[in-house]
């Protein structure tokens, strides 16, 4: 293959990474979702509601944001930790 083939190839990845960058939004329902899968909503049937409409709260109480680097997007607390990390349209949570 060509060099110029890889420089093709390499910018159209870039692209792609770019156009697929998850925003806020995205983060925010994937940490819901998987708060979702962790609890057992019939041992608790009211954490239900406190995931469906607790989760924005508390992710600002906590101070969580997101920093998009164009090709890939950190979700951060305020004290730093790592929340989720979101590359091609997926966000990876990471929660204790």
């Amino acid at each position: 293959m060509e060099k110029k083939n890889y420089w093709l190839i390499g910018l159209l990845v870039l692209i792609v990474l770019a156009i697929t960058c998850p925003n806020r939004d995205d983060h925010v329902e994937a940490i819901k979702t998987e708060m979702e899968n962790r609890i057992d909503f019939e041992e608790h049937p009211l954490a239900y509601f406190a995931v469906k409409w607790g989760t924005n709260l508390g992710l600002s109480a906590w101070g969580f944001k997101v920093n998009n680097w164009i090709f890939f997007s950190v979700g951060k607390t305020k004290d730093g930790q790592l929340s989720s990390f979101g590359i091609f349209n997926h966000v990876f949570v990471f929660i204790g």
